[in-house]
């Protein structure tokens, strides 16, 4: 359950996300939702929603983020239909940037997928959703044993067996995956026995999201890092944007700052415990 949340201190809006009343009771569930909160937190970066604060709260617990109100970018296809080439690479290459700060701190998302990959107000791309993301290194464990975790379509192969072994190049086959989503509205269940060309993907994308969707891990890019380059040289020869693309940028509906006006009129608020 996500609240729209005015900050008294920093006055601006926010999203505060909180367990639904029958999940709290549920301790795995609290206990993804603490990690994602955390983990979360721990990232800076630009393409990576930004937590403000997490903890308990008399709802349960709770998450404060910044409010991406643009909504998700398979919401924007779903509205909008397949983007422009140049600009569904330009979409994944945010992605890749704030994967690669991710995996530059250990942690493996697991679950890249346009849903997962919300827009701001001012139409750039935050990664959301890391309820299910690895942490190398660490003792922990988010997911239990044998659990198989991830969207079908844009779940690599290895994780519908080892889901607690794999690595970054499970991100690199979701983002792929969800580039393939961008440009033709759809993703195949099973993107490495399909064929791209064949699938309409253009022609200087083709080698790149063939390699990047390839069944086996050492068949793919060895970073995102590596990924993002070969998108990069593939979208200069990519045909340019048409002159009424539409932007990723929402109309604008609230303001992401609060006048004190705004906030004279409010009703009783929940309570929110320091963690």
């Amino acid at each position: 359950m996500v609240y729209l949340a005015d900050d008294l201190l920093q006055l601006h809006r926010c999203a505060v996300k909180v367990l639904l009343p029958e999940l709290v009771l549920r301790s795995d569930l609290r206990h993804r939702f603490i990690s994602e909160a955390r983990i979360m937190a721990e990232l800076r970066h630009p393409a990576i929603l930004q937590v403000f604060d997490w903890g308990q709260s008399e709802l349960g617990p709770y998450m404060a983020t910044e409010h991406a109100s643009g909504g998700s970018i398979e919401a924007w296809v779903r509205r909008n239909g397949p983007m422009p080439p140049r600009h569904a690479v330009g979409v994944t290459l945010q992605i890749c940037a704030g994967l690669t700060e991710a995996h530059l701190h250990g942690i493996v998302h697991r679950d890249i997928k346009p849903d997962n990959v919300l827009i701001s107000q001012q139409g750039s791309c935050r990664i959301a959703d890391f309820g299910i993301a690895r942490v190398r290194e660490t003792t922990e464990r988010i997911t239990s044993t044998g659990t198989r975790l991830g969207t079908q379509g844009f779940m690599a192969p290895e994780q519908v067996e080892r889901a607690r072994h794999v690595d970054e190049r499970a991100d690199i086959y979701g983002i792929a995956a969800t580039l393939w989503f961008l440009l033709l509205g759809h993703v195949p269940t099973h993107a490495f026995v399909e064929d791209p060309w064949r699938a309409g993907i253009p022609g200087p994308l083709v080698p790149v999201v063939a390699r990047a969707t390839a069944f086996r891990p050492c068949d793919r890019h060895d970073s995102v890092a590596l990924l993002a380059s070969e998108l990069s040289g593939a979208m200069e020869r990519l045909e340019p944007l048409p002159p009424d693309v539409l932007p990723l940028a929402p109309l604008p509906e609230l303001p992401d700052r609060l006048s004190s006006d705004a906030l004279a009129d409010r009703g009783p608020q929940p309570t929110w415990s320091e963690r």
